[in-house]
């Protein structure tokens, strides 16, 4: 072989180790011809993930070399969002109320009125017993936090009038008469249902009507 075939063979060889050393490097620029290598997300010095937090501060990045700044944001108690493990007992205020009831009468009882009160889907309710007609009771009362109600007759129930939220006797309801209008009574008023105001009212039922006094009689 002679010299110049050797030295183009050569030359070609030299060609052919530059291009292959370039395709083995990638693509290579400097700085200041508008290029440059790609930079890691964590280390690029914008907040990629809109948290507030940039880079090796924001939680989503491990080290410089991480390309990913996102990390699930944290739960907390007042975040508005009912999370994971939040409930209406642990966290109220994205949860909203728990459904409730209590009873001040302490369940179903028609001689004393009672108001139960609660929530209900995260609205405050407040119901008192109170009377549909004169003999006629509604009834409040709760059954594992939640409010129900039932309608009595006081008539049936060994009393025969309902005033003000619940059955009562109806010598109960004229001790209040008399209470009120003894004043105005001719004769003392004994008490409804004993022997000396059976006796009296029997020999003289005269006497018990209204009628104003002035002085001793």
């Amino acid at each position: 072989m002679n010299k110049m075939a050797t030295g183009t063979l050569l030359a070609l060889l030299l060609v052919a180790a530059t291009l292959m050393v370039a395709v083995l490097a990638g693509p290579s620029s400097s700085a200041g011809k508008g290029g440059g290598k790609s930079v890691a997300a964590c280390n690029d010095r914008i907040d990629n993930d809109g948290d507030g937090l940039i880079d090796l501060a924001d939680p989503g990045c491990t080290d410089k070399k991480d390309n990913d700044e996102y990390n699930a944001p944290a739960i907390y108690c007042g975040d508005g969002v009912c999370n994971g493990a939040e409930t209406c007992s642990s966290c109220s205020a994205d949860c909203g109320v728990c459904d409730s009831c209590s009873d001040t009468d302490f369940g179903t009882n028609i001689y004393v009125q009672g108001t139960v009160s609660g929530a209900l889907d995260g609205s405050p309710y407040s119901y008192a017993d109170q009377c549909t007609d004169a003999s006629t009771l509604t009834e409040y009362y709760c059954i594992a936090g939640h409010a129900y109600t039932d309608t009595w007759s006081c008539q049936t129930n060994t009393t025969s009038v309902c005033s003000n939220g619940a059955c009562v006797l109806a010598a109960i309801c004229f001790s209040f008469f008399l209470l009120f209008f003894s004043p105005f009574l001719r004769v003392p008023a004994p008490s409804p249902g004993s022997v000396s105001f059976m006796r009296a009212l029997r020999t003289h039922p005269d006497h018990f009507f209204v009628s104003p006094v002035r002085g001793k009689t």
